[in-house]
């Protein structure tokens, strides 16, 4: 018998299972901050858009043809007083998990990242956590990958 694949890659089952849990106007302001994010290094790729694409089918939303509704600190501002702690940290994770997509961590993707930790008041020993969490499996994920290929 050959090897099954799974219908999706596993970061995709991780992404599931976190949006899921965003209420509807999480979710919007999770996409506002996706699209800055991803545009934040002057380069919104394609990758970037397919993920996007996919995490908003997951959530039942649109696309918005890529345009953000609020301002930057607007939705920051939302986020940080109508959010609870754990939609907080399934958004910042997901920025994380967006970051990395193209299995880089730009100096502009880092810095807005640690700018939204400092608005959305997500304590620091967090936000190291959640990126700890996201390299290890973007490095197992490829692991994985190598290892299917060999």
């Amino acid at each position: 018998t050959g090897v099954q694949t799974c219908a999706l890659p596993i970061s995709e089952v991780l992404y599931k299972m976190l949006l899921m849990k965003l209420s509807d106007k999480s979710k919007k302001y999770y996409l506002d901050l996706s699209l800055y994010l991803a545009k934040s290094d002057g380069f919104f790729s394609d990758i970037e858009k397919k993920l996007i694409d996919t995490q908003c089918a997951e959530m039942g939303i649109d696309n918005n043809d890529y345009t953000e509704e609020l301002s930057f600190e607007e939705v920051c501002q939302t986020i940080r007083t109508s959010a609870t702690n754990n939609e907080k940290k399934i958004i910042f994770i997901e920025l994380i998990s967006l970051a990395f997509v193209d299995e880089e961590f730009t100096d502009e993707e880092n810095v807005f990242v640690e700018q939204v930790r400092r608005l959305l008041e997500i304590p620091e020993e967090v936000s190291e956590q959640a990126i700890d969490i996201i390299s290890n499996i973007v490095k197992y994920t490829k692991t994985l990958e190598d290892f299917v290929e060999w």
